[in-house]
């Protein structure tokens, strides 16, 4: 019998705006080397992204989690926390009941989750930078149209 544990932290973005960001940045990775982290930890996309609109569930992704210490293989789940909120989690897998993951995989977890959801905030942040960029640039006026400079 397995049983499963969870990682997990709030992302503070509304349920859409996570889903457009947890697929771009997994789109990305798979792009480039499979790959997300930062130091010795590595978020591994290992298989499809499955979408799943059932209950609070939005997207799950198989991973590894990789370090210094053993893999760590599990789900990496996207869930809607609220309308203002969500909630990114890794589901360790593969344990068996009555065993916990070592305590530096569920480290290795956690960094991976902060590194993701650090990501996910840039992006969702990207268009409210290019509009303050072009503020500062061309100003107010001429961003809305009136060719105006301040």
């Amino acid at each position: 019998m397995y049983m499963s544990y969870y990682v997990s932290n709030l992302v503070p973005l509304p349920p859409l705006v996570a889903q457009a960001a947890y697929d771009d940045l997994l789109a990305q990775a798979l792009r480039d080397d499979h790959a997300l982290g930062a130091g010795r930890t590595r978020l591994v996309i290992t298989g499809p992204s499955r979408h799943r609109p059932t209950g609070t569930l939005l997207r799950e992704v198989p991973v590894l989690v990789r370090s210094r210490s053993m893999p760590l293989v599990g789900q990496l789940e996207l869930n809607a926390w609220s309308h203002r909120m969500t909630e990114l989690g890794i589901r360790p897998t593969r344990w068996r009941f009555g065993l916990f993951p070592p305590e530096s995989n569920l480290r290795a977890a956690h960094r991976s989750l902060t590194v993701f959801r650090a990501a996910m905030l840039a992006w969702a942040e990207q268009p409210l930078r290019e509009v303050l960029d072009d503020l500062a640039t061309v100003g107010y006026a001429r961003l809305l149209g009136q060719n105006r400079y301040l």
